[in-house]
């Protein structure tokens, strides 16, 4: 394992949540999937980021920068997800491991 690599790809998938954010407080989005939304609209968004990292695959390849920067997209869009079930659910509900 290469912690030095994890934490900047943990750094990046924050940043790219933080810019999610920014981007709906402009107006750009409408929403995120951490904002109380139909499961079935958030996995459209997620969707709609795999079907970027196929892409990506396919005009760039396994090991490029533009693969990397669409992984951190839909892990982003992941963990925006999942901070909106935290969210929604009582403190006492939410497990921190």
């Amino acid at each position: 394992m290469n912690m030095h690599a994890r934490i900047a790809a943990m750094g990046a998938i924050v940043n790219e949540r933080e810019r999610q954010d920014d981007l709906k407080a402009r107006g750009e989005f409408a929403h995120t999937p951490a904002d109380e939304i139909p499961a079935s609209e958030a996995a459209v968004i997620l969707g709609e980021e795999v079907g970027e990292v196929n892409r990506a695959i396919l005009e760039h390849g396994a090991d490029s920068p533009q693969l990397a920067d669409e992984l951190v997209q839909v892990a982003a869009v992941a963990l925006a997800w999942v901070e909106g079930i935290y969210a929604r659910r009582a403190p006492a509900a939410v497990a921190v491991e």
